[in-house]
């Protein structure tokens, strides 16, 4: 009798720790995600503050750094999807939301933004409560 009592101490002590093991996991992968949308966040600040240079070494770093950010939002977005398609359908959302808000600028932005500065109107966005919800 003893040795049964041991064995499924043993086992509920593994079980348990297998547990937190996993959540601990999922709590760092979820973080590393997010940490991937604020880099697509600050790519706008990395273009327009990056430094004149000639050579297209400024350039080609920027390029690269920004495919780094899309690779690794398509790699959490691949992940999350497999772990959990509710959480990975959030994180789309999210990252969906952001695009339409911040991120690199696209032609299109770029254009409007050069119309706006000609014609004297202020370029800043502010976003109400309903906007960001």
């Amino acid at each position: 009798m003893v040795g049964v009592v041991t064995a499924v101490v043993a086992l509920i002590g593994y079980w348990s720790n297998q547990h937190i093991k996993r959540r601990e996991t999922k709590i760092r992968v979820y973080a590393e995600a997010l940490l991937a949308i604020h880099h697509y966040e600050e790519l706008p600040y990395a273009i327009r503050h990056r430094k004149q240079a000639e050579d297209g070494e400024v350039r080609a770093e920027l390029a690269e750094k920004m495919s780094d950010v899309f690779a690794r939002i398509n790699y959490y977005q691949t992940l999350l999807n497999m772990d959990a398609p509710v959480v990975g359908q959030a994180y789309a959302a999210l990252f969906a939301r952001t695009r339409q808000y911040g991120g690199p600028p696209s032609a299109r932005g770029m254009e409007y933004l050069s119309r706006c500065r000609r014609r004297g109107h202020a370029t800043g966005r502010v976003l109400s409560v309903r906007q960001a919800g």
